[in-house]
């Protein structure tokens, strides 16, 4: 695939194959196309003679990938268009969608619905200190917006409730209760197995899914058996001889209580207790590598495992079992959680948008050097003097991915070592007017008769 771009340059037989075969080409989000490509096709425009039509579809403020060409060269033939209409966000939303962009190109959009039925929405700034506890302090956010919007749809985890958007998905595991486990899959220098985990396709997390948690939930025998004779080798060999199925049915009985037991029991190490349990007793058949892990001696010692791979797995058996089950959700997009990157494109009637360099930096971006808050490096104002891509850039087009993903209701949650410096630059740039604190939040809270666990007083 790499290729093609060089050869549409370099071949014009190519070329005017392609232009022939596909007269219209239009690209979707064309900021976020590899350069090579874009100029690609745009070469094959200018270089063949026929009635090609080749569109870009695209805004820069929305470049969030390294490899992205971002605003597309335009040609002095082509007819640029602008579409400044957002039929998306409710008013309030926009304005913040706006502030964010006015310090980039400056662009402005507007409601896009003729009729005037653009709801005015909800829009907050908080400002929350950098040694808050996340799970507590981001609950009381939660609360407060469910009771300040008469909303009950921030409080839900539901896929029409709140949408909390995180930097990293190790940020999302601390908060979801499965960081161990991420930290497992993720050593230095990760190898490709670090990505499948982030894709929910890991080797051995496999087990877990199909057979361990499965079992371990079964309302009754039947489920239980019919797990067995889709993944268990309990199963898979000759079963003819006489009384060898009952031997074996009342083998695989006895081995699931006992699993069920250990992934009840949970905690440290449960992971692993379960994986070799259910190895040892048939009740998996994993794959190859895994099981030349599990049993080096056994029929897949032929298997080559680098080090990197057994690193990961032996990290991976210290977890606790209950952090397989808090991942799942999460890769599966079932949890209000995601990393900001992987929602573009997206939207979500209630959105958190959380800054929070604090925790833990994304690497090329930072919130708080886009809000003033750190100092540039050398390196950054160098960039920002040449006129190159910055951190500042960088994050602001993040940050505004993030905020327009919203339809009715945003919530920007910020933390920080200095609270009182993040309001007034936050008042300055116009971004907020009345950013709230975590003690103006607890206030309101127990002024509406909660207390700070949360029940209604």
């Amino acid at each position: 695939m790499k290729m093609v771009p060089q050869l549409l340059l370099e071949r014009p037989l190519l070329a005017r194959v392609v232009a022939a075969r596909y007269p219209l080409i239009f690209v979707d989000e064309s900021q976020d196309t590899e350069t090579n490509v874009v100029m690609a096709l745009i070469h094959t425009y200018r270089t063949t003679q026929s009635d090609f039509c080749l569109g870009f579809f695209g805004d820069p403020m929305q470049q969030i990938y390294a490899t992205g060409v971002g605003p597309v060269p335009p040609q002095p033939d082509w007819v640029c268009i602008n579409k400044p209409q957002n039929f998306r966000s409710s008013r309030r939303v926009l304005e913040v969608v706006n502030r964010v962009r006015a310090a980039a190109d400056g662009d402005q959009q507007t409601p896009g619905r003729a009729d005037d039925s653009t709801p005015d929405g909800h829009a907050y700034f908080f400002v929350l200190p950098a040694d808050a506890d996340r799970a507590d302090s981001m609950d009381a956010v939660r609360r407060w917006l469910a009771l300040r919007t008469a909303n009950d749809g921030w409080l839900s985890d539901a896929p029409d409730g709140a949408k909390i958007l995180v930097a990293m998905h190790k940020l999302a595991a601390r908060r979801l209760g499965f960081a161990n486990l991420h930290d497992a899959f993720h050593p230095q220098r990760p190898p490709a197995i670090a990505k499948a985990f982030t894709d929910g396709a890991a080797w051995p997390i496999a087990p877990f899914v199909n057979v361990i948690l499965p079992l371990s939930e079964a309302a009754d025998g039947g489920a239980q058996l019919r797990t067995l004779r889709k993944h268990s080798r309990l199963f898979r060999d000759d079963l003819t001889e006489a009384g060898k199925v009952r031997a074996r049915l009342t083998s695989a009985r006895a081995a699931v209580s006992e699993l069920r037991n250990i992934v009840a029991d949970a905690g440290p190490a449960s992971a692993g207790r379960a994986l070799r349990f259910a190895y040892d007793n048939g009740l998996i058949d994993p794959v190859p590598q895994l099981a030349c892990y599990l049993d080096p001696d056994g029929p897949h010692r032929d298997q080559i495992l680098n080090d990197k791979t057994r690193e990961i797995l032996d990290a991976f058996i210290t977890c606790d079992i209950r952090e397989i089950e808090n991942y799942l959700p999460y890769v599966n997009r079932q949890s209000p959680y995601s990393t900001q990157h992987a929602t573009k494109g997206a939207e979500f009637p209630h959105v958190i948008v959380v800054l929070d360099d604090a925790e833990g930096p994304l690497l090329g971006y930072s919130y708080d050097k886009l809000l003033g808050l750190t100092e540039l490096s050398a390196k950054d104002r160098e960039n920002v003097a040449s006129g190159k891509d910055s951190v500042i850039e960088r994050t602001r087009r993040l940050l505004y991915v993030c905020v327009s993903r919203a339809r009715d209701e945003l919530a920007v949650v910020i933390y920080t070592g200095n609270a009182e410096a993040a309001i007034l630059n936050l008042k300055v740039s116009q971004l907020a007017d009345q950013p709230l604190t975590l003690s103006e939040i607890h206030n309101d809270l127990a002024l509406f008769g909660e207390d700070l666990d949360g029940a209604s007083g």
